[in-house]
């Protein structure tokens, strides 16, 4: 528990010494150590310690760096650990600044002292003092009890049938699965608990503080309890959770003969509460109001025990029992006077975050000052910053309409709801709203004919090649019927020859149907009759199988082969274009929820996706583009069509290669890709290779197709931190 005051002014450093000498003698918890004796720790107090105020003078040194070791001294400080067992556990320095500038920097762990114990620390500090300064002695009285006392009477007291009856209320809010808040975060959560930390300071204004308190002051509900509603609100809102679980701290200095010990006498509140059916705030405040009321009846119970007799399911990722902490708490503290001394308390910079969230409210002349503390493994700044934004605004929300339902309070602000419905939807790109795909694909051809369009396995097909046996496939297709919204089927392998079928079918006006050579028969049929195709493309070596269809077998479906030699018809381009609006394709699903369902893609639909994804990524003109995926899927598709508008390469990657991680590899390393389209589970499986770095492409990675895991991605990015990572 760092503490670090500016004294300024006529300081007596003697004094102060003996002062705290004073108070370190005064108090047995102060000179305590924690022994592990057959594995249980054990109060061991010294009773005479020598103590003298450590003193480091920084008056000589230039006013930049004594500066730079005012704020780097107090810091190193509150870093600084404890060993229970050997090290005192106050520890207390002076900085001289100057002659009359000091700081006076306490570090005290927290397992002898809270935040009452400060408060009392100041009220002693500043009676010896004085007294001291005016040359008297110290005349604070006698202390009659210790807190090795309290703990003493505390054992004996929580026993029988009053321990009992603690247990069993706890029990029944605690009992069963304990819900693990899941709250959207920036990062992935590290399987082992960090405990690194910031904090962000708030302060609401004295109207809102005042409005809060005035609405509920004549219900019996106090300001904490009002907070607290308003917290679990947002904690649900964020993370659609119902059950949540929220810490809170209690004083737990229920006898007036403690209320001048220091120790650690507060305890821990796990405060469960039910938000479901959407329930007003007024209605959720009352159950909020009910719970507190019988957990204070119920505080004595400490919560380690609890922790111990609950055994909940430990994991090391998070904390036990709630992972949030929420407390508002009367300035305990207090301000620390000093004769002829202007004293200061200077806030520490927080690093540490023992949960995942710990808010701190304090009201202070009439308005709420709080500290929002949250792990920075998990949170970014901006994202805090928006939390406590969110906060107020549910506070406003509530003053407006109390009655309202808590998942219609106002949680977004102005800024924000214009920036979702207005900014974040300018998206408009400039695009040719008159051309297709294959219209950019022929242009290209024309400016750049003699291009390395296509490679698959130890073949290759120029932009100037590519464009002739698509426009003669176009050419024949139109012979057999096919214009706009005609839909083609095509049955190929992965190959060169599948790329020249899709331009082909776009070319002629059609829409094509991909259909995967390994489908059972049955699915085929039934993908061919439900999307009444009439001419179906295929590969030679692959008649015999399709010709088994019954479709094919009773000549409704009219076939033509891929390889068939149509050097003689036109290679100019087609005339019959199809409109923005006319289907490009129709892809299949994969029917696990029923009947496989054929989705249609319009030519403007899909310009519109290449065209703004080329802009996201950015790539130089002909880079090397990849596609692992079969062409049946968006996947594959999106890749071709967005080559093709930079005068990129598409490498058609073979199966056998693309499931084999030294394969791919070496593909990569002979072919340097720019540009990889894969599904996650795909590349964390080529991963498992001995160079995975190897395969990874040199500029961009679009993860698609399945959600993509925090591990596999900072995994990407340690191996390959210059190829960025888009997930779609």
């Amino acid at each position: 528990m760092p503490l670090t005051l500016r004294l300024q002014g006529l300081l007596n450093i003697t004094a102060l010494e003996r002062s705290i000498a004073v108070i370190i003698k005064r108090h047995e918890i102060l000179r305590t150590n924690f022994i592990s004796t057959d594995g249980q720790p054990i109060q061991v107090i010294t009773k005479n310690i020598n103590w003298d105020l450590p003193i480091t003078d920084l008056q000589l040194l230039p006013d930049e760096q004594r500066d730079i070791e005012a704020a780097k001294i107090p810091q190193q400080e509150a870093e600084t650990p404890f060993n229970l067992a050997e090290d005192r556990l106050v520890r207390v320095k002076l900085l001289r600044l100057s002659a009359e500038k000091y700081l006076l920097i306490f570090n005290i762990h927290h397992i002898i002292f809270d935040g009452w114990s400060f408060g009392v620390l100041f009220a002693e500090l500043k009676a010896i003092y004085t007294s001291y300064c005016q040359g008297l002695t110290s005349a604070l009285p006698q202390l009659h009890i210790q807190y090795a006392d309290f703990i003493l009477w505390q054992r004996q007291w929580l026993t029988g049938k009053f321990l009992e009856s603690q247990l069993v209320y706890w029990q029944q809010q605690l009992g069963g699965i304990l819900p693990i808040l899941k709250l959207p975060t920036d990062g992935p959560r590290p399987r082992i608990q960090t405990y690194i930390g910031a904090t962000k300071s708030f302060i609401f204004s004295k109207e809102l503080t005042a409005s809060l308190k005035s609405l509920y002051q004549e219900e019996g509900v106090t300001l904490y309890m009002v907070l607290l509603t308003t917290f679990k609100v947002l904690l649900c809102r964020y993370s659609g959770q119902e059950d949540v679980i929220v810490g809170t701290p209690i004083a737990g200095r229920n006898r007036r003969e403690l209320e001048g010990l220091m120790g650690f006498f507060v305890n821990t509140l796990a405060l469960r509460t039910d938000l479901g059916n959407n329930p007003s705030f007024n209605e959720l405040l009352s159950r909020v109001r009910r719970l507190c009321l019988e957990a204070y009846t119920h505080q004595d119970l400490p919560f380690e025990q609890l922790v111990e007799v609950l055994g909940p399911e430990r994991d090391l990722s998070h904390t036990p029992v709630f992972q949030v902490m929420f407390t508002l708490q009367n300035s305990l503290m207090g301000e620390l006077q000093l004769p002829d001394l202007t004293v200061t308390t200077l806030e520490p910079a927080v690093q540490t975050a023992k949960f995942d969230l710990t808010v701190l409210l304090t009201e202070e002349n009439g308005q709420l000052i709080g500290e929002w503390q949250y792990n920075t493994h998990l949170f970014d700044a901006s994202t805090i910053e928006r939390m406590i934004e969110h906060f107020q605004m549910l506070l406003s929300g509530i003053l407006t309409s109390p009655d309202q339902k808590i998942w219609q309070l106002p949680l977004i602000t102005e800024q924000e709801r214009h920036q979702l419905l207005v900014e974040w939807n300018q998206t408009q790109k400039d695009y040719p709203h008159d051309k297709c795909i294959h219209h950019l694909f022929a242009e290209q051809a024309e400016k750049t004919p003699d291009a390395v369009a296509v490679v698959f396995k130890n073949q290759q097909i120029t932009y100037g090649k590519l464009n002739q046996r698509a426009n003669q496939l176009a050419n024949y297709l139109q012979t057999l019927g096919v214009q706009p919204e005609v839909l083609v089927g095509i049955y190929t392998e992965r190959s060169i020859e599948m790329v020249i079928g899709l331009l082909g079918i776009l070319k002629a006006g059609g829409a094509y149907v991909p259909l995967d050579i390994n489908y059972p028969t049955e699915r085929i049929y039934r993908m061919l009759d439900d999307a009444k195709v009439g001419v179906l493309l295929t590969q030679k070596h692959l008649l015999a199988k399709i010709n088994q269809l019954p479709l094919v077998a009773e000549n409704k479906v009219v076939v033509g082969s891929l390889d068939e030699d149509i050097q003689d018809l036109l290679a100019g381009n087609s005339l019959k274009s199809p409109h923005c609006k006319n289907l490009a394709y129709v892809i299949y699903t994969s029917g696990s929820t029923g009947k496989p369902k054929g989705v249609g893609v319009e030519h403007g639909q899909l310009l519109n996706y290449v065209k703004g994804i080329l802009d996201k990524l950015d790539l130089p003109t002909a880079a090397n583009f990849a596609t692992v995926s079969p062409f049946f899927a968006d996947l594959g598709n999106t890749m071709i069509c967005s080559a093709f508008c930079i005068c990129g390469c598409i490498h058609i990657i073979a199966e056998e290669v693309a499931t084999e991680p030294v394969a791919f590899t070496k593909y990569n390393q002979s072919y340097f890709l720019d540009c990889l389209k894969i599904v996650p589970s795909h590349l964390s499986s080529l991963l498992t290779g001995s160079d995975p770095e190897k395969l990874l492409p040199r500029q961009r990675l679009i993860l698609a197709g399945e959600a993509a895991s925090w591990e596999l991605i900072k995994r990407v990015n340690k191996l390959a931190p210059k190829c960025q990572v888009f997930n779609h």
